[in-house]
């Protein structure tokens, strides 16, 4: 675990230059250098260091965590949750890797919104089928539920009723906000773009700041995906500068009404050469570096974490990342076929601290999907769970 030095004088680092004082990263920040070191330097070496004038007012930090959080739960149980400075879930001072899923509410079978009675109890039967097999992390987006919603207290209760149900399985839950594949996602013109429903309007921004409102509501709620993949464009013209922009807005929303960290899912493995100027501005936005690997087999797969691993430490990355979408592949598309255990202990090995399954029932993609469309949970989801 990194240990942390702070200087406020900002001529530190020419100054630990010429000392040979060895660190792992520098960066620039309003009220001086932060120097990140391996180890912290013993008693001794600190006190040597306090002898020159530019280290006189040095400040020593513990390992700081990104969330920490003491959760009490429905059943009146109290948890103490943290991410630390590495990545790593610490969950009672347990340090743990965790799987997920990505829990999906905008591919369902049913045509109903996703907070219908119908749906709720779909993912309920989902819920508990996770919860047996002690999966406790849920990545999901937040659909818009203002389509059928269409007052403010309305979409209040659509949104509650969905995430009441999160709570209420002990989830530790990851929302997604997810807008680049819709009509209404236009970064190009605006980071704050906008769009009709019934008779009046909306933004990316009074929505942004909805959402969020409710979600602080829910302690349960341990970090925040801005958007997807904006590394593949799909077709799409946007450039970095209007990327860097779209997820500064979005962020600074975010960022006021939760205090959690934020992330961009980007695509690794195979991808990672793909839009890399687009990549280094998701990443210098962002709190926790995260991917989406897909795979034939757990060789390859390993062989994709260990690219995506390098690629991130030669960028200055070392602490670690999170694997927020994971599933074997068969021509280009998910499929649980081709996955197994080993992909996930692979993951960890090269590491990811987290691996989140993709996906729980998707209409378009049932070979991709790792419950029916009724909620019962297929085979090949107990064989992964159960390693």
């Amino acid at each position: 675990m990194e240990r942390m030095i702070r200087w406020k004088n900002k001529t530190a680092q020419d100054a630990l230059v010429s000392a040979g004082i060895e660190f792992e990263r520098v960066t620039i920040e309003p009220n001086g250098i932060r120097v990140v070191f391996k180890e912290l330097p013993n008693r001794d070496k600190l006190a040597e260091l306090a002898t020159y004038p530019v280290f006189a007012d040095m400040e020593i930090e513990s390992v700081s965590n990104l969330f920490a959080r003491k959760i009490t739960w429905h059943d009146s149980k109290t948890e103490t949750v943290a991410i630390d400075s590495d990545y790593y879930f610490n969950l009672d001072g347990d340090r743990v890797n965790l799987v997920g899923m990505y829990l999906t509410t905008g591919s369902l079978q049913k045509p109903d919104p996703f907070f219908s009675p119908d749906n709720l109890k779909i993912y309920d039967k989902e819920l508990k089928a996770l919860s047996i097999k002690g999966l406790r992390l849920i990545h999901t987006d937040m659909g818009y539920a203002r389509w059928w919603a269409t007052t403010p207290q309305e979409e209040v209760a659509a949104y509650k009723s969905y995430l009441d149900l999160l709570f209420n399985h002990k989830m530790l839950v990851i929302p997604s906000l997810v807008w680049k594949d819709t009509e209404m996602f236009d970064i190009e013109t605006t980071p704050d773009f906008s769009w009709q429903v019934g008779t009046g309007t909306d933004s990316l921004g009074e929505w942004t700041d909805r959402i969020t409102k409710i979600l602080s509501l829910y302690p349960n709620i341990v970090a925040v995906n801005i958007d997807f993949e904006f590394d593949y464009k799909g077709g799409q013209t946007y450039t970095a500068q209007q990327v860097d922009t779209y997820l500064k807005f979005v962020k600074g929303i975010v960022k006021f009404n939760l205090d959690v960290p934020v992330i961009h899912k980007l695509m690794g493995g195979k991808w990672l050469a793909e839009n890399e100027d687009i990549k280094e501005v998701c990443l210098a936005n962002t709190d926790i570096p995260a991917m989406d690997i897909y795979d034939e087999d757990s060789v390859v797969a390993n062989l994709s974490y260990g690219a995506t691993d390098d690629w991130l430490k030669q960028r200055g990355y070392n602490q670690g990342w999170w694997l927020m979408e994971v599933n074997g592949e068969k021509d280009w598309g998910a499929c649980t076929d081709r996955l197994n255990r080993t992909f996930i202990d692979k993951a960890f090995i090269n590491n990811a601290r987290i691996a989140s399954l993709f996906g729980s029932y998707i209409n378009w993609l049932p070979q991709g999907s790792f419950f029916d469309k009724d909620g019962k949970p297929v085979p090949k989801l107990i064989e992964v769970l159960e390693g």
